[in-house]
Protein backbone atom coordinates (compact mmCIF):
# COMPACT_ATOMS: atom_id res chain seq x y z
CA UNK A 1 0.00 0.00 0.00
CA UNK A 2 1.46 3.44 -0.88
CA UNK A 3 1.45 5.34 2.28
CA UNK A 4 0.89 8.75 0.43
CA UNK A 5 -2.73 7.77 -0.54
CA UNK A 6 -5.41 8.97 0.94
CA UNK A 7 -6.47 6.97 3.80
CA UNK A 8 -10.45 5.31 3.71
CA UNK A 9 -12.14 5.19 6.62
CA UNK A 10 -15.20 2.68 7.14
CA UNK A 11 -18.56 4.75 8.75
CA UNK A 12 -20.88 2.76 10.40
CA UNK A 13 -24.56 3.74 9.39
CA UNK A 14 -26.46 1.68 11.34
CA UNK A 15 -29.01 -0.52 9.42
CA UNK A 16 -27.23 1.05 5.55
CA UNK A 17 -24.00 -0.08 3.63
CA UNK A 18 -21.09 1.19 5.65
CA UNK A 19 -20.03 4.25 3.61
CA UNK A 20 -16.07 4.76 2.28
CA UNK A 21 -15.18 8.56 3.54
CA UNK A 22 -11.48 9.20 1.85
CA UNK A 23 -9.50 10.93 4.70
CA UNK A 24 -6.72 13.04 2.15
CA UNK A 25 -3.38 13.61 3.48
CA UNK A 26 -1.94 17.37 2.55
CA UNK A 27 1.64 18.63 2.61
CA UNK A 28 2.71 20.54 5.76
CA UNK A 29 6.16 22.31 5.95
CA UNK A 30 7.98 21.93 9.26
CA UNK A 31 9.90 25.08 8.90
CA UNK A 32 13.15 25.78 9.58
CA UNK A 33 16.46 25.93 7.78
CA UNK A 34 16.70 22.38 7.91
CA UNK A 35 13.27 21.23 7.53
CA UNK A 36 10.84 19.03 6.67
CA UNK A 37 7.78 18.22 4.71
CA UNK A 38 5.12 16.58 6.21
CA UNK A 39 1.94 14.69 4.93
CA UNK A 40 -0.64 15.33 7.40
CA UNK A 41 -4.21 13.38 7.41
CA UNK A 42 -5.21 14.75 11.00
CA UNK A 43 -6.49 16.88 11.72
CA UNK A 44 -8.38 18.45 9.43
CA UNK A 45 -11.39 20.76 9.12
CA UNK A 46 -13.82 18.10 8.04
CA UNK A 47 -12.27 15.56 10.85
CA UNK A 48 -10.80 16.00 13.93
CA UNK A 49 -10.67 12.63 15.51
CA UNK A 50 -10.64 8.92 14.45
CA UNK A 51 -11.14 7.39 17.74
CA UNK A 52 -8.93 8.80 19.98
CA UNK A 53 -6.35 8.97 17.40
CA UNK A 54 -6.12 13.16 16.89
CA UNK A 55 -2.89 13.41 14.78
CA UNK A 56 -1.28 11.57 11.84
CA UNK A 57 1.52 12.70 9.93
CA UNK A 58 3.77 10.22 7.42
CA UNK A 59 7.82 11.75 6.41
CA UNK A 60 9.83 10.71 4.05
CA UNK A 61 11.15 8.42 2.79
CA UNK A 62 13.54 11.24 2.48
CA UNK A 63 17.81 11.39 1.96
CA UNK A 64 19.15 12.98 5.29
CA UNK A 65 21.94 14.39 2.54
CA UNK A 66 19.63 16.42 0.91
CA UNK A 67 16.74 17.65 3.51
CA UNK A 68 18.95 17.49 6.38
CA UNK A 69 16.83 14.78 8.15
CA UNK A 70 15.03 15.62 11.41
CA UNK A 71 15.87 18.18 13.87
CA UNK A 72 12.69 18.95 16.12
CA UNK A 73 13.68 21.63 18.97
CA UNK A 74 12.44 21.15 22.55
CA UNK A 75 8.89 22.17 22.36
CA UNK A 76 5.73 20.80 24.83
CA UNK A 77 2.84 19.18 24.88
CA UNK A 78 -0.42 18.41 27.23
CA UNK A 79 -3.00 16.33 27.15
CA UNK A 80 -2.32 13.65 24.82
CA UNK A 81 0.28 10.42 24.19
CA UNK A 82 3.10 10.88 21.15
CA UNK A 83 3.46 7.30 18.96
CA UNK A 84 6.94 7.15 16.74
CA UNK A 85 7.07 4.59 14.74
CA UNK A 86 9.97 4.32 11.73
CA UNK A 87 9.71 2.45 8.73
CA UNK A 88 13.77 3.49 8.02
CA UNK A 89 16.19 5.51 10.00
CA UNK A 90 16.70 6.56 13.41
CA UNK A 91 15.53 9.25 15.64
CA UNK A 92 17.11 10.53 19.21
CA UNK A 93 14.52 11.53 21.73
CA UNK A 94 15.15 13.15 24.74
CA UNK A 95 12.77 14.52 27.15
CA UNK A 96 12.18 16.66 30.71
CA UNK A 97 11.77 13.15 32.46
CA UNK A 98 15.44 12.76 31.42
CA UNK A 99 14.71 10.11 28.87
CA UNK A 100 17.15 9.55 26.57
CA UNK A 101 16.29 6.71 23.76
CA UNK A 102 16.12 5.95 19.90
CA UNK A 103 13.58 5.05 17.63
CA UNK A 104 14.46 2.86 15.22
CA UNK A 105 12.20 0.57 12.90
CA UNK A 106 10.49 -2.55 14.69
CA UNK A 107 10.83 -0.51 17.91
CA UNK A 108 7.83 1.58 19.81
CA UNK A 109 8.83 4.99 21.65
CA UNK A 110 5.39 6.16 23.63
CA UNK A 111 5.44 9.57 25.73
CA UNK A 112 2.30 10.56 27.61
CA UNK A 113 2.51 14.62 28.45
CA UNK A 114 0.02 14.62 30.67
CA UNK A 115 -0.19 17.98 32.51
CA UNK A 116 2.70 18.89 30.68
CA UNK A 117 5.64 17.49 29.20
CA UNK A 118 8.75 18.58 26.45
CA UNK A 119 10.95 16.94 24.05
CA UNK A 120 13.38 16.86 21.13
CA UNK A 121 13.91 14.34 18.08
CA UNK A 122 16.62 14.73 15.80
CA UNK A 123 17.33 12.04 13.15
CA UNK A 124 20.94 10.69 14.04
CA UNK A 125 24.29 10.46 12.22
CA UNK A 126 23.71 6.77 10.98
CA UNK A 127 20.65 7.73 9.11
CA UNK A 128 20.49 7.73 5.43
CA UNK A 129 17.11 7.89 4.43
CA UNK A 130 14.68 9.08 6.85
CA UNK A 131 10.80 7.47 6.83
CA UNK A 132 8.05 7.08 9.81
CA UNK A 133 4.93 8.52 11.72
CA UNK A 134 4.24 10.81 14.35
CA UNK A 135 0.88 9.61 15.59
CA UNK A 136 -1.16 11.47 18.72
CA UNK A 137 -3.35 10.01 20.89
CA UNK A 138 -5.61 12.25 22.53
CA UNK A 139 -6.01 11.07 26.54
CA UNK A 140 -9.52 11.08 28.52
CA UNK A 141 -10.72 13.69 30.79
CA UNK A 142 -9.85 11.50 33.84
CA UNK A 143 -6.08 11.09 32.95
CA UNK A 144 -5.38 13.90 31.04
CA UNK A 145 -3.80 15.30 33.88
CA UNK A 146 -1.80 12.28 34.69
CA UNK A 147 2.10 12.47 35.29
CA UNK A 148 4.52 11.86 32.51
CA UNK A 149 5.64 8.87 31.23
CA UNK A 150 8.06 7.65 28.68
CA UNK A 151 8.17 3.72 27.20
CA UNK A 152 10.60 2.52 24.66
CA UNK A 153 9.83 -1.06 23.63
CA UNK A 154 11.28 -3.40 21.41
CA UNK A 155 8.91 -6.86 21.91
CA UNK A 156 9.94 -9.93 21.55
CA UNK A 157 8.60 -12.42 18.22
CA UNK A 158 5.75 -14.82 18.96
CA UNK A 159 4.33 -17.15 17.22
CA UNK A 160 0.50 -17.35 16.62
CA UNK A 161 -1.37 -19.48 14.36
CA UNK A 162 1.49 -20.37 11.96
CA UNK A 163 2.77 -16.83 11.79
CA UNK A 164 5.62 -14.52 14.00
CA UNK A 165 4.30 -11.26 15.75
CA UNK A 166 5.08 -8.89 17.31
CA UNK A 167 2.69 -6.82 20.02
CA UNK A 168 3.71 -3.70 20.36
CA UNK A 169 0.42 -2.55 22.25
CA UNK A 170 -2.53 -4.25 23.65
CA UNK A 171 -3.17 -8.48 24.19
CA UNK A 172 -2.73 -10.96 21.78
CA UNK A 173 -1.48 -14.64 21.27
CA UNK A 174 -0.32 -14.64 25.24
CA UNK A 175 1.69 -11.98 25.24
CA UNK A 176 0.99 -8.11 26.05
CA UNK A 177 2.89 -5.43 26.11
CA UNK A 178 3.36 -3.50 28.98
CA UNK A 179 3.46 0.16 27.32
CA UNK A 180 0.40 1.55 28.83
CA UNK A 181 -2.62 3.29 27.13
CA UNK A 182 -5.60 5.41 28.21
CA UNK A 183 -8.21 4.12 25.71
CA UNK A 184 -8.67 1.10 23.12
CA UNK A 185 -6.62 1.58 20.11
CA UNK A 186 -6.93 -1.13 18.09
CA UNK A 187 -9.77 0.96 15.29
CA UNK A 188 -11.96 3.93 15.75
CA UNK A 189 -13.76 3.01 18.57
CA UNK A 190 -15.59 6.68 19.53
CA UNK A 191 -13.70 9.52 21.35
CA UNK A 192 -17.28 11.07 22.95
CA UNK A 193 -14.99 13.92 24.30
CA UNK A 194 -14.77 17.94 22.58
CA UNK A 195 -11.76 18.97 22.75
CA UNK A 196 -9.82 22.08 21.74
CA UNK A 197 -6.64 21.26 20.02
CA UNK A 198 -3.85 24.56 19.48
CA UNK A 199 -0.18 23.67 17.93
CA UNK A 200 1.35 20.87 20.37
CA UNK A 201 -1.74 21.51 23.42
CA UNK A 202 -4.97 19.15 23.51
CA UNK A 203 -7.07 21.00 26.26
CA UNK A 204 -11.06 21.75 26.70
CA UNK A 205 -11.31 25.27 26.69
CA UNK A 206 -9.54 27.96 24.50
CA UNK A 207 -8.49 29.04 28.66
CA UNK A 208 -6.81 26.56 29.38
CA UNK A 209 -4.59 26.81 26.18
CA UNK A 210 -3.94 30.30 27.07
CA UNK A 211 -2.30 29.08 30.42
CA UNK A 212 -0.27 25.58 28.89
CA UNK A 213 1.10 28.82 26.50
CA UNK A 214 1.80 31.36 29.45
CA UNK A 215 3.43 28.27 31.06
CA UNK A 216 5.76 27.52 28.33
CA UNK A 217 6.79 31.04 27.31
CA UNK A 218 7.80 31.56 30.75
CA UNK A 219 9.77 28.91 30.96
CA UNK A 220 7.96 26.92 34.39
CA UNK A 221 8.27 24.10 35.85
CA UNK A 222 5.01 22.47 34.08
CA UNK A 223 7.26 21.37 31.19
CA UNK A 224 10.46 21.13 32.66
CA UNK A 225 13.73 21.49 30.91
CA UNK A 226 15.32 19.32 28.05
CA UNK A 227 18.96 18.28 28.79
CA UNK A 228 21.58 17.14 26.00
CA UNK A 229 19.77 19.26 23.02
CA UNK A 230 22.16 21.64 21.14
CA UNK A 231 19.69 24.25 20.60
CA UNK A 232 17.10 26.62 21.39
CA UNK A 233 13.85 25.21 22.84
CA UNK A 234 10.61 26.47 20.28
CA UNK A 235 9.14 29.46 20.98
CA UNK A 236 4.95 29.06 20.87
CA UNK A 237 3.14 30.40 17.87
CA UNK A 238 0.73 33.53 18.35
CA UNK A 239 -2.94 32.59 19.46
CA UNK A 240 -5.62 33.23 16.74
CA UNK A 241 -7.62 36.52 17.27
CA UNK A 242 -10.66 34.39 17.42
CA UNK A 243 -11.09 31.31 20.39
CA UNK A 244 -11.31 28.15 19.04
CA UNK A 245 -14.48 26.17 19.89
CA UNK A 246 -14.52 22.58 21.45
CA UNK A 247 -14.52 19.98 18.80
CA UNK A 248 -15.97 16.48 18.94
CA UNK A 249 -15.97 13.83 16.11
CA UNK A 250 -18.45 13.94 13.91
CA UNK A 251 -21.19 11.46 13.79
CA UNK A 252 -21.53 9.03 10.93
CA UNK A 253 -24.61 10.79 9.76
CA UNK A 254 -23.02 14.20 9.24
CA UNK A 255 -21.52 15.09 6.34
CA UNK A 256 -18.04 16.52 6.08
CA UNK A 257 -17.79 20.45 5.18
CA UNK A 258 -15.03 22.95 4.93
CA UNK A 259 -15.35 26.14 6.32
CA UNK A 260 -14.57 28.71 3.62
CA UNK A 261 -13.26 32.27 3.76
CA UNK A 262 -15.64 34.55 3.84
CA UNK A 263 -13.25 37.25 1.90
CA UNK A 264 -10.39 36.31 -0.41
CA UNK A 265 -7.62 35.87 1.41
CA UNK A 266 -4.68 38.55 1.16
CA UNK A 267 -0.92 38.52 1.33
CA UNK A 268 1.42 40.91 2.51
CA UNK A 269 4.89 42.18 3.34
CA UNK A 270 5.75 42.67 6.83
CA UNK A 271 9.25 44.12 6.75
CA UNK A 272 9.95 44.61 10.40
CA UNK A 273 9.62 41.41 10.58
CA UNK A 274 11.38 39.75 7.53
CA UNK A 275 8.44 37.93 6.43
CA UNK A 276 4.85 37.28 4.15
CA UNK A 277 2.04 36.94 6.47
CA UNK A 278 -1.59 35.26 4.66
CA UNK A 279 -4.99 36.74 5.49
CA UNK A 280 -7.84 35.48 6.30
CA UNK A 281 -11.10 37.42 7.07
CA UNK A 282 -8.34 40.19 8.58
CA UNK A 283 -7.26 37.02 10.79
CA UNK A 284 -3.39 36.22 10.27
CA UNK A 285 -3.54 32.38 8.96
CA UNK A 286 0.40 31.91 8.18
CA UNK A 287 3.70 33.24 6.93
CA UNK A 288 7.04 32.55 5.21
CA UNK A 289 10.25 33.88 6.98
CA UNK A 290 13.06 35.16 4.92
CA UNK A 291 16.18 36.95 5.21
CA UNK A 292 17.60 38.92 2.55
CA UNK A 293 21.16 38.59 0.85
CA UNK A 294 22.64 41.57 -1.02
CA UNK A 295 19.82 41.13 -4.06
CA UNK A 296 18.44 38.00 -2.72
CA UNK A 297 15.62 36.52 -0.65
CA UNK A 298 16.35 33.71 1.34
CA UNK A 299 13.07 32.00 2.13
CA UNK A 300 13.90 29.88 4.94
CA UNK A 301 10.15 28.99 7.44
CA UNK A 302 7.01 28.68 6.23
CA UNK A 303 3.95 28.20 8.86
CA UNK A 304 0.13 27.78 8.12
CA UNK A 305 -1.91 27.30 11.50
CA UNK A 306 -3.78 24.52 12.13
CA UNK A 307 -6.94 25.95 11.82
CA UNK A 308 -6.60 27.04 8.39
CA UNK A 309 -5.19 23.87 6.97
CA UNK A 310 -6.31 22.29 3.92
CA UNK A 311 -7.08 25.34 2.07
CA UNK A 312 -4.58 25.68 -0.42
CA UNK A 313 -3.41 28.71 1.40
CA UNK A 314 0.86 27.68 1.92
CA UNK A 315 0.47 27.20 -2.23
CA UNK A 316 -0.75 30.98 -2.37
CA UNK A 317 1.42 32.44 -0.17
CA UNK A 318 4.48 31.43 -1.66
CA UNK A 319 2.96 32.51 -5.04
CA UNK A 320 2.15 36.06 -3.70
CA UNK A 321 5.84 36.61 -2.39
CA UNK A 322 7.76 35.16 -5.74
CA UNK A 323 5.82 37.82 -7.71
CA UNK A 324 6.55 39.96 -5.23
CA UNK A 325 10.21 39.22 -4.87
CA UNK A 326 10.28 39.30 -8.91
CA UNK A 327 8.83 42.89 -8.45
CA UNK A 328 11.20 44.21 -6.91
CA UNK A 329 13.66 42.66 -9.23
CA UNK A 330 15.74 40.36 -6.95
CA UNK A 331 16.16 36.63 -7.16
CA UNK A 332 14.89 33.60 -4.63
CA UNK A 333 16.72 31.07 -2.64
CA UNK A 334 14.77 28.08 -1.40
CA UNK A 335 16.14 26.87 1.82
CA UNK A 336 12.49 25.83 2.97
CA UNK A 337 11.24 22.63 1.13
CA UNK A 338 8.42 24.10 0.76
CA UNK A 339 9.35 27.00 -1.35
CA UNK A 340 11.76 24.79 -3.46
CA UNK A 341 8.95 22.23 -4.04
CA UNK A 342 7.11 25.12 -5.10
CA UNK A 343 9.53 26.16 -7.35
CA UNK A 344 10.03 22.61 -9.27
CA UNK A 345 6.49 22.41 -9.71
CA UNK A 346 5.59 26.17 -11.10
CA UNK A 347 8.06 26.92 -14.35
CA UNK A 348 6.55 29.93 -14.43
CA UNK A 349 8.82 30.92 -11.41
CA UNK A 350 11.69 28.65 -11.69
CA UNK A 351 13.77 31.56 -13.31
CA UNK A 352 13.99 33.43 -9.69
CA UNK A 353 15.79 30.30 -8.30
CA UNK A 354 19.41 30.19 -6.64
CA UNK A 355 20.92 27.19 -5.52
CA UNK A 356 21.13 26.60 -1.61
CA UNK A 357 24.78 26.72 -0.75
CA UNK A 358 26.51 25.10 1.99
CA UNK A 359 27.67 29.51 2.51
CA UNK A 360 23.91 30.10 2.78
CA UNK A 361 22.91 27.88 5.21
CA UNK A 362 26.09 28.93 7.02
CA UNK A 363 25.04 32.48 6.70
CA UNK A 364 21.11 31.89 7.24
CA UNK A 365 22.42 30.01 11.26
CA UNK A 366 23.86 33.32 12.18
CA UNK A 367 22.30 35.92 10.28
CA UNK A 368 19.89 38.29 13.01
CA UNK A 369 16.45 37.28 14.00
CA UNK A 370 15.18 41.05 13.32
Amino acid sequence: MDPAAPRRTAVDHGDTAPRIEVVSARDVPLGGPRAMTVRRTLPQRARTLIGAWCFVDHYGPDDVADTGGMDVAPHPHIGLQTVSWLFSGEIEHRDSLGSHAFVRPGELNLMTSGHGISHSEVSTAATTILHGVQLWVALPEEHRHTGRDFRHHVPAPVRWEGAQIKVFLGSLAGDTSPVPTFTPLLGGVPFEERIVMWWNFIGRSHEEIVEARQAWEQASDRFGGVDGYDGDALPAPALPNTPSPPARTRSATERPTMAQPATAPAVRRVDARHRYEILVDGETAGFTAYRDRDDRRVFFHIEIGAAFAGQGLASLLVQQALTDVRASGMRSVPVCPYVAKFLTRHEDFADLADPVTPDILRWLETAPAR
